[in-house]
């Protein structure tokens, strides 16, 4: 009788706990979902994908700041080694939740349980999340906040705030079964008034921070670091406010990371370490010019081929009937090239973003002591995690990345912010979530058209103590639909703030830096996750999909649309718009007019009865022209009638801006309109071709 009383009291308790637990459901709630592995998430039993076609794909109104109710990175755990960071003091916890009775997550980490956020980890036991037939009637809200990424990605054993880097490698992981194809969106996401002409283009330049496990010296990291803290900032002749000139911008960082006093030359600049070849520099190095025997002009070295400088470019367009200059002034990221302003055929134009060789390169001190601000500034470093490249992670890129791409260009989004984002949220898509049939990269909560799959999760209600709920997330038909979703969620906001991501947009973060840190504390309470992403886009080098893909063939309306491994080679100045036809031989706005016209603005010169386009490669010849199979910057290209869209009666005429590895870059006339200079990538299949020939101006 005791015994059966003590139950009914326990049993009395319990219910009363449980009524005090349902009496409401805290606003602020950090999700982790509660599952182990790809496979426990895709069981028989009540594993059907539920119908809920009037749910909106909008986020929820009460969502936050810090109550993004996405499936975080923790889903995907399911590796045979963990990540330790038990000694972060940067790394999330809020995310990091296990129920200690019925699952774990492989990650040291991700110490807390259902009632506390106490220790508890350990291997594989039961998976509590096994899908089941939704009834909820909950609205998306949104994307997860972030923990620690899993070791689908690679083995991580420092955060921003402890940037000492380890040499530890990555564990295994697979990708969802070969025989579960990635299918393209059956649904419509409406962004038809989110379409961008063109892309904002990255002030970085094509540059990628590096890791920090990348840098043989720390002073690198800080002198990176303050070097980018300045970027975009004015170029100021006497540097009083807040702009730099030439000169001063290095004095400046050097002085913040080393606190070096007393110079105000270049001269004194370069004795601040001993000169080195730019073959031996490393980031942080001084890089000088000379005019005869005097340094005047100076940048820092920062890795990449690449360089930054405060100037106040004035390029000469040596042209023979015009001469005009562009300024773009200001703090800016530059390639270095082996390129001259001059070849024996025409006079070129160095690119605003491109500058010649150094003529002396001065290694700072390694013994140099830094400062208390480049201490912090090494601990805070944006790109520290220790990731590791594994065929895993790249296969589920590969299988992403051309989506991602397209869907960024076309949205003004960056494509390798997209990509870290469903690594680290994913488990490069090893989640259960993740996985066939429900691809949900992103976590996103709420249902897909009629589509969705309920979970039990773990949230936070904003103190750190977790309690479980049922949710559902949207299930989607492939990959692609879930990266659309994602690309939604980003250009409409949440409800109540269209505007809420805005700044992650390509037309407002100027790079993918500020778009990381922007994420950081809206998409995500982990206070290390853009760090994260930085050291995701950088081990597996994601930028590239930042860029249109080269070869395509596709007509770009304008310059900056230019892949940049194009981009980086052109050395003529921009068509000026003159029309020095005077005699009106070739009509306003055709192939041949622009290929005469652009030929007469940098010196050279085609008859000015050449025919059609497609005949101007046998009329020059038959002139005295020299003409060639081989394509060369500066050179016209005649296309027979009919090849690459041309007209089957008359051909084309364009002229050759480029020469890359896999193409050729031309500008022509009256593709797009008689009003519009476009450019084109021709690939070397065509550009090699008997279809096709080259000329040299007189």
């Amino acid at each position: 009788m005791k015994k059966r009383k003590s139950m009914r009291k326990a049993l009395a308790m319990l219910a009363a706990l449980l009524i005090t637990l349902g009496q409401g459901v805290p606003a602020v709630e950090a999700l982790t979902v509660l599952e182990n592995n790809a496979e426990s998430a895709i069981v028989d039993s009540g594993s059907s994908i539920s119908d809920e076609s009037n749910e909106s794909s909008e986020p929820s109104e009460d969502r936050t700041a810090d109550s993004f109710e996405t499936a975080s990175s923790s889903q995907s755990m399911e590796t045979e080694e963990s990540i330790d960071e038990s000694h972060s003091t940067e790394s999330s916890s809020s995310s990091e939740t296990t129920e200690e009775t019925s699952e774990s997550t492989s990650t040291s980490e991700s110490e807390t349980s259902s009632s506390s956020s106490s220790a508890s980890t350990t291997d594989s036991t039961k998976d509590s999340t096994t899908p089941s037939m939704s009834s909820t009637t909950e609205r998306p809200s949104g994307t997860s906040h972030s923990s620690k990424p899993n070791d689908t990605t690679a083995n991580s054993t420092q955060s921003s705030s402890e940037p000492k880097t380890s040499n530890t490698g990555s564990s295994v992981s697979q990708l969802p079964p070969s025989n579960q194809p990635i299918a393209d969106s059956s649904q419509t996401v409406d962004l038809s008034d989110k379409l961008v002409t063109t892309p904002t283009d990255s002030n970085l330049n094509g540059y990628i921070l590096p890791l920090l496990n990348q840098l043989a010296n720390e002073r690198s990291a800080a002198l990176i670091s303050e070097a980018l803290n300045q970027l975009g900032k004015p170029y100021e002749k006497d540097a009083q406010g807040t702009g730099f000139n030439n000169l001063s911008l290095p004095i400046a960082v050097y002085h913040g990371v080393f606190d070096i006093k007393g110079i105000e030359t270049y001269d004194q600049l370069s004795r601040v370490g001993k000169q080195t070849s730019l073959e031996k520099a490393v980031p942080g190095d001084l890089l000088f010019w000379k005019d005869g025997q005097q340094l005047v002009k100076a940048a820092i070295y920062l890795g990449q081929d690449k360089l930054i400088m405060a100037d106040q470019p004035q390029a000469e367009q040596i042209v023979k009937e015009e001469k005009a200059a562009t300024e773009n002034n200001g703090v800016r990221i530059y390639t270095i090239t082996d390129k001259q302003n001059s070849t024996a055929e025409t006079k070129q134009l160095i690119q605003e973003d491109q500058v010649n060789k150094p003529d002396v390169v001065v290694h700072f001190s390694d013994s140099q002591k830094v400062t208390p601000h480049g201490q912090s500034l090494i601990a805070k470093y944006a790109a520290s995690y220790d990731f590791r490249k594994n065929p895993q992670t790249e296969a589920f890129v590969a299988a992403i990345a051309e989506d991602a791409r397209e869907l960024g260009l076309t949205y003004g989004v960056y494509a390798s912010v997209m990509i870290a984002q469903a690594i680290l949220e994913s488990g490069s898509g090893q989640s259960g979530l993740a996985s066939p049939p429900y691809y949900n990269l992103f976590g996103i909560k709420g249902t897909s058209g009629s589509r969705s799959v309920s979970m039990m999760t773990a949230e936070d209600n904003g103190t750190g103590e977790f309690y479980t709920i049922q949710a559902a997330f949207r299930a989607y038909t492939g990959y692609k639909e879930s990266l659309k979703d994602y690309v939604h969620l980003l250009r409409t906001g949440i409800s109540g703030n269209a505007d809420f991501y805005k700044k992650v947009w390509r037309s407002e973060a100027k790079n993918y830096l500020q778009a990381t840190e922007y994420l950081k504390g809206r998409y995500a309470t982990d206070t290390s996750y853009n760090n994260k992403l930085n050291s995701l886009i950088a081990v597996y080098e994601l930028t590239k999909y930042d860029e249109a893909k080269a070869g395509s063939g596709v007509v770009l309306q304008s310059k900056e649309a230019i892949p940049k491994e194009y981009r980086q080679l052109l050395v003529f100045p921009d068509y000026n718009g003159v029309n020095y036809n005077t005699s009106g031989s070739y009509p306003v706005g055709q192939c041949t007019w622009y290929a005469y016209n652009r030929v007469k603005q940098l010196g050279g010169s085609v008859d000015e009865y050449m025919g059609n386009g497609g005949e101007w490669g046998a009329t020059a010849k038959r002139l005295g022209y020299k003409t060639a199979a081989t394509p060369k910057a500066g050179y016209l290209i005649s296309f027979s009638p009919g090849t690459a869209g041309s007209s089957t009666q008359y051909g084309h005429v364009a002229f050759v801006e480029a020469v890359g590895k896999d193409g050729i870059l031309i500008s022509e006339g009256n593709v797009i309109d008689g009003k519009t200079i476009s450019y084109r990538i021709i690939p070397n299949e065509l550009a090699y071709s008997q279809s096709v020939s080259y000329i040299a101006p007189k």
